[in-house]
């Protein structure tokens, strides 16, 4: 599990996750104002922070842009690391009558996922 932190130019989010490329990436699609994000942590749980920074805390996961903040999340956070590949491989596979697939027609392509030795 991951805590993200993301920012407004006024507010910083402070949510958990189990896949942060594609939290992240939602916040920023559904976000009205452009999205920074600051970083991520497996070190504190989620539920700890809003109690550290309930002085600044202006509504749910949402906390104002104090320069105490900022400190702590560069002290604490990594950037986000690469998105793990998806173990995905396109195999061609012949028809039942012995005819390949055609290889440009998508339709026909047999997806299956790549598997550890």
């Amino acid at each position: 599990m991951y805590t993200y932190f993301v920012a407004t130019p006024d507010l910083v989010k402070i949510g958990k996750t189990r896949n942060p490329w594609t939290r992240i990436a939602g916040i920023c699609a559904a976000s009205p104002v452009e999205i920074e994000f600051l970083g991520i942590t497996t070190e504190h749980e989620e539920a700890e922070l809003p109690l550290m920074f309930a002085s600044v805390a202006v509504r749910g996961e949402w906390f104002r842009r104090t320069t105490e903040l900022e400190r702590f999340i560069k002290a604490i956070a990594r950037p986000l690391p690469e998105r793990p590949a998806l173990g995905i491989r396109r195999f061609n596979i012949q028809r039942p009558d012995g005819r390949p697939w055609d290889v440009d027609d998508p339709a026909t392509w047999f997806w299956a996922r790549e598997t550890a030795a």
